[in-house]
């Protein structure tokens, strides 16, 4: 006969085990906000600790995977929003975002030189 216990026989509150917490959702868009300002991973990871840091947050909570994700779980995060948000890094992809890229700032400058018409008359 094999009875399960439902209680743990070894401490969950390490900081080990806080570490492979799922992150929080609105943590990923967070750093999704970082990846848009143009920041690398290592850069993402450095400012999020400093924010932790500068608001007082308790430093068990550094350890925890829900407040303070893993390099990989960030870099798995940036790799998903790289493709959706710059396309894939070889074949046809590359180059229709390029070509995108290109247009935008043809449409941009154009709009520019408008207002700068728009001005001088």
């Amino acid at each position: 006969m094999i009875t399960i216990s439902n209680t743990h026989n070894h401490n969950i509150n390490t900081a080990e085990a806080l570490r492979y917490l799922n992150p929080d959702i609105h943590l990923r868009k967070t750093f999704e906000e970082y990846f848009y300002d143009g920041m690398t991973i290592s850069d993402a990871l450095r400012y999020h600790e400093s924010i932790l840091t500068m608001s007082n947050t308790p430093i068990e909570d550094f350890a925890n995977g829900r407040i303070n994700p893993t390099y990989r779980c960030v870099q798995n995060w940036h790799d998903q929003w790289r493709v959706l948000n710059l396309g894939p890094r070889t074949g046809q992809g590359v180059i229709m975002v390029i070509k995108y890229l290109c247009l935008i700032i043809y449409i941009k400058n154009l709009f520019y030189i408008y207002i700068i018409i728009i001005d001088v008359f």
